[in-house]
């Protein structure tokens, strides 16, 4: 029998049971199910939109949860390899989006204090270049603590071309 060692990264609570089928003693049942509890006392998170658009602005809202004994300072890091989407920040003086530098970022790290017991959020502006799947990698690390999460984010067309038909 092959088991998974890793449950989903949830706070949830999760019932268990099996089966097994033996040539010599026929089908074998458990005899009751388990619960089994999943929890983490540090993780990160991301809320990613379905879709965004090429070339526009788009906010990418990362959460960090501290369930642990005390207040730490966390490095939220978002991992820009691929070079799939440039970094920009705004620019409150002219009111409008500005990119930071003119060559591309590989990452950009934030710092956030993180309350026991409490998350906190941090929010990285960036640019989608090409049209696709692109890969939003966030790491969250602490000097007791450290989780990261990989997801993949639509990036569409500027504009579409719609045909209407009037009667």
């Amino acid at each position: 029998m092959v088991l998974s060692k890793k449950v989903p990264d949830t706070i949830t609570s999760w019932i268990i049971t099996g089966f097994s089928v033996d040539s010599i003693n026929g089908l074998g049942l458990t005899k009751q199910a388990s619960k089994l509890n999943v929890f983490q006392s540090f993780f990160v998170t991301s809320n990613l939109p379905y879709s965004i658009k090429r070339g526009e602005v788009a906010a990418i809202p990362i959460v960090v949860f501290n369930y642990l004994d005390s207040d730490m300072e966390v490095d939220v890091t978002l991992f820009n390899d691929e070079q799939e989407f440039e970094f920009v920040e705004p620019n409150e003086q002219e009111n409008s989006v500005t990119r930071r530098r003119r060559s591309m970022d590989v990452k950009r790290v934030k710092r956030v204090l993180v309350k026991s017991n409490e998350g906190a959020s941090v929010t990285f502006m960036t640019r989608p270049l090409k049209i696709g799947h692109i890969t939003i990698k966030v790491t969250a690390a602490s000097q007791v603590a450290g989780d990261g999460v990989e997801r993949k984010l639509l990036v569409v067309p500027e504009g579409i071309t719609y045909h209407m038909n009037e009667a």
